[in-house]
């Protein structure tokens, strides 16, 4: 599978042209252009980041494999209590906020790979998709910590702010199946309705299909992200937002539904939300143009357990 990979848009003889910022993260500009990307945007696209492509394929083979299990055979990953960050979460199972509908999605997470982590163990279907899927989370946490310490360098924090409060945080790597619309899904159900990320920083390796777009700055209107293959999209969340005082912001997004016959097949994606430990405080730092008093005191883990009780229906 690891050949018809590229990074969220469809096939194409030529490489799509990039529609947000593209950072090579061994440039030595990169805290600059990567504070810059965020500030004004909330996207880029990032080069040189150490991940792998054959990790990538490998754990798309995984993620395919289990996806196509039986219903019955999936649930028993669930993991209750977990709110959805460990195991298996079937379709209907979220629901962003203010949406109408629940997301036309199902989806496996994977939390830290230490035994004592603070929500709880994993679960692993079988040690063939754990042999698969372990590289990536650790590679993706290893391109974030240092995504992380670009950010703090151009905060002026210095490169170990964020990366220290990273260590023992709850980072997941969420599999994402959407699969072909049901013709019967209710009128107002995408397969992601418009969000902004709950964590400090997203890392999305190459999806399957195209579908993700970016709302603009002024509200009016979506753009596209389109990036080329090798490519990994990165944005900033709504814990980073607040912790800023608003300096970076996070972005709203969402996948739509195909047109046509694209809405037939299915749609991958493996993106790695990190996260702070639960105890940071995330209350808003004295930093130029940040505007603290629109923002919250509370703890990583708080922000998360609200955030996460919000999406779920029923929770």
């Amino acid at each position: 599978m690891n050949d018809s990979l590229q990074t969220d848009g469809p096939r194409r003889d030529r490489p799509p042209e990039p529609t947000v910022p593209v950072v090579s993260l061994d440039a030595a500009d990169a805290p600059a252009r990567i504070g810059a990307a965020l500030r004004e945007i909330g996207f880029f696209s990032l080069t040189d980041h150490g991940v792998d492509d054959a990790l990538i394929g490998r754990a798309y083979d995984a993620a395919t494999a289990f996806f196509a299990r039986p219903e019955e055979e999936k649930r028993r990953f669930e993991v209750p209590g977990a709110l959805g960050q460990r195991g298996y979460t079937a379709t209907g199972g979220e629901r962003a906020a203010g949406a109408a509908a629940a997301d036309l999605k199902e989806f496996f997470q994977i939390g830290p790979l230490e035994e004592h982590a603070p929500g709880g163990p994993n679960v692993w279907p079988d040690e063939e998709f754990r042999a698969a899927i372990e590289p990536l989370y650790a590679a993706l946490r290893d391109a974030a910590v240092q995504v992380a310490a670009a950010v703090s360098e151009h905060l002026g924090l210095g490169r170990e702010f964020l990366p220290d409060r990273i260590v023992g945080g709850e980072s997941i790597l969420r599999l994402i199946h959407y699969p072909p619309v049901p013709a019967d899904a209710p009128p107002a159900a995408t397969r992601a309705a418009a969000h902004a990320d709950i964590n400090l920083l997203t890392l999305l390796v190459g999806a399957t299909a195209a579908g993700l777009e970016i709302q603009t700055r002024d509200g009016a209107g979506w753009l596209p992200v389109v990036a080329q293959p090798g490519q990994i999209v990165a944005d900033s969340g709504d814990m980073l937002q607040n912790l800023t005082g608003g300096v970076i912001r996070s972005t709203v997004h969402r996948v739509v539904n195909p047109p046509g016959e694209g809405a037939r097949q299915a749609r991958l994606s493996m993106p790695f939300f990190c996260h702070p430990r639960p105890d940071v405080d995330l209350t808003p730092l004295d930093l130029p143009g940040a505007e603290p008093q629109r923002f919250r005191t509370l703890t990583a883990g708080e922000f998360l357990t609200e955030r996460l009780k919000a999406i779920r229906p029923g929770g």
